[in-house]
């Protein structure tokens, strides 16, 4: 009687080509939608609602469309197994002829073979699947954290956008990973333990601030994952227990597992034949770590640009001093405008950042009406400043009521912010009244 096994293992590897090939198309699309602005407002005019969440949508997509595709390829694998079966061994026209070839063929090793077969696609494909869908899914759970729930799906929608070429790059780094994988050397137990460690390693890195290695960790991670899972499949294939492969899921037998797992991992990672492979890599983590740490020495030593570009916390209570000694603080009003009472005390200029809105998110549009209660022949307004310091807006000085206005329609992130300088220093009062609107891009 043939055992289970061998059909678990066929089937499964049959449902992770699958699921993988699914969540590549739907990762291709959403490359494509996050690196072309016209791709994406055409795909958003056929989506419903006012704002819709596009990239959001396709990360949601990958994993809905893939576990459907894993759940119908499984059912698809069963009748497929059982037809590939039944044409071994059922009689045909020539009795002789089958005769001759169940006398030299048995179905164990025919189903095997079926299941080896299969072996190359179903670790590379995942690897390369897990190059797109991982690093969206690790950024929307790092954000559940920070706020302690659900995500507002807005803030992760513009940090996808913000983090498109990281993304880009881990699904590169996914290709190139997977076709590596397709070498035997790649699929050997001994890759579990060095993925892991190295997995580990760039994780921690990436927590302390290199996050585009977060990625680079994923797919780690996910060949150390694969090779155990090839190994404890090749053991199953070489089972011959009729009744193995037929056990049913219970908690002993998960942690039992869990311990089998454990003695593996030691056992490969000190053996003697892979001793060189482990301190190899371990090397390798050592240099990366130094050379990681050295580059993040500098970073801090050098100014932050992307850190400007992030609005501080307003507290409404106590006014926001800036290093300059300057204050400002700003109150509601109760109809739409927040005044903003500002001391200057010198020259350089004063960034208002609103409470609770730090950019204008993508696809809307921002306008800003400023009033100014006194005229001032040296105060200069500022709307929307960029990373480097660039101008998109300014009230001249001979105004004292202007609206500014500023659409996020490509991939980059704009300010919502003001910036007010004078040559005079004293007191001044502010008025302005923020609207934010789609803005049909």
């Amino acid at each position: 009687m043939m055992p289970h096994a061998i059909r678990r293992v066929f089937v499964a590897r049959r449902a992770r080509i699958a699921a993988s090939l699914a969540i590549c198309a739907t990762g291709a699309v959403f490359v494509t939608t996050a690196l072309s602005a016209s791709f994406a407002k055409a795909i958003a005019s056929h989506m419903p609602g006012i704002n819709p969440a596009v990239l959001s949508t396709f990360v949601v997509a990958m994993w809905v469309i893939g576990a459907l595709a894993f759940t119908l390829s499984r059912a698809r694998g069963e009748h497929q197994f059982a037809v590939q079966m039944s044409k071994y061994v059922l009689p045909g026209e020539d009795l002789d002829h089958d005769l001759e070839r169940l006398s030299h063929e048995n179905p164990d090793d025919i189903a095997r073979g079926m299941a080896h077969r299969l072996e190359v696609k179903s670790a590379a494909l995942p690897l390369l699947a897990a190059g797109f869908i991982l690093p969206m899914t690790a950024l929307y759970i790092y954000q559940g954290i920070r706020a302690g729930g659900w995500p507002s799906i807005t803030d992760y929608e513009a940090s996808l956008v913000l983090h498109t070429k990281a993304f880009v790059g881990t699904a590169i780094a996914g290709v190139v990973s997977a076709v590596i994988m397709t070498r035997r050397f790649a699929r050997l137990p001994a890759v579990a333990p060095v993925g892991a460690a190295l997995a580990l390693g760039l994780g921690i890195f990436a927590i302390e601030g290199t996050t585009w290695l977060a990625g680079i960790a994923l797919l780690f991670a996910t060949a150390a994952a694969i090779a155990w899972r090839l190994r404890k499949e090749r053991r199953l294939l070489e089972t011959e227990d009729p009744a193995a492969g037929s056990e049913l899921f219970t908690i002993r037998g998960m942690l039992r597992s869990i311990a089998s797992a454990a003695r593996t991992v030691r056992k490969h990672a000190f053996a003697t034949q892979h001793r060189r492979i482990f301190v190899w890599g371990t090397t390798a983590l050592l240099v990366l770590f130094g050379f990681t740490m050295a580059q993040v020495r500098g970073d801090r030593n050098m100014p932050n640009k992307a850190a400007a570009r992030v609005a501080p916390q307003v507290d409404l209570k106590t006014p926001v001093v800036m290093k300059s000694g300057s204050t400002y603080r700003i109150e509601h009003m109760g109809d739409g405008r927040l005044k903003i009472s500002m001391t200057i005390v010198d020259s350089q200029p004063v960034d208002i950042a609103f409470p609770g809105v730090a950019t204008i998110p993508p696809t809307w549009a921002a306008k800003l009406d400023v009033h100014i209660t006194q005229y001032a022949s040296s105060l200069r307004v500022t709307a929307f400043p960029d990373e480097d310091g660039a101008r998109v807006e300014t009230l001249s000085a001979a105004q004292v009521d202007a609206t500014f206005s500023q659409a996020a329609c490509d991939i980059a992130m704009h300010d919502l912010a003001l910036q007010v300088q004078t040559q005079v220093p004293g007191e001044y009062t502010l008025y302005v009244t923020p609207v934010l609107a789609p803005a049909g891009c």
